[in-house]
């Protein structure tokens, strides 16, 4: 068996008995409660890995957003691109077209003396035409 505990220069072996009784009471209250710390740990682990999981699959959506949201960027950046490559056409066309207006006021202050020099050449002709009909017309009679 085992040697008998010396307790204060005394050996009792009830005494003994009972002190490790006690410790052994002890002993099983304090793995019963780190047992349930144990417990409560594994919990909170699980739960902090439900947590995690979750928080992971949100960073997930937002980097898939963050994803979408460069490519719109991307397309905005070329229609603006497109849009200051269609105002600079557009610039120049209303340059163009300003100036073709000068053109055509230089031809309509031009035309007025062609029209008169189109009516004078048309007399003439139908005048030479006339003077050359009338002298069939006296040949023949």
């Amino acid at each position: 068996m085992t040697e008998p505990r010396i307790i204060r220069g005394l050996t009792d072996t009830d005494r003994a008995l009972q002190d490790l009784a006690r410790d052994q009471r002890a002993l099983a209250g304090m793995t019963g409660a780190d047992s349930a710390r144990i417990d409560t740990l594994v919990k909170e682990v699980g739960t902090m890995g439900g947590n995690v999981e979750a928080v992971r699959q949100k960073v997930d959506g937002v980097a898939e957003g963050v994803n979408e949201l460069r490519d719109a960027l991307t397309v905005l950046v070329r229609h603006d691109v497109q849009m200051q490559n269609h105002a600079a056409q557009s610039d120049a066309m209303k340059r163009d077209v300003i100036g073709l207006g000068e053109r055509v006021q230089t031809l309509e202050k031009q035309i007025g003396p062609v029209i008169e020099m189109r009516t004078w050449v048309i007399a003439l002709c139908l005048g030479a035409a006339g003077l050359i009909v009338s002298k069939l017309i006296g040949l023949l009679s």
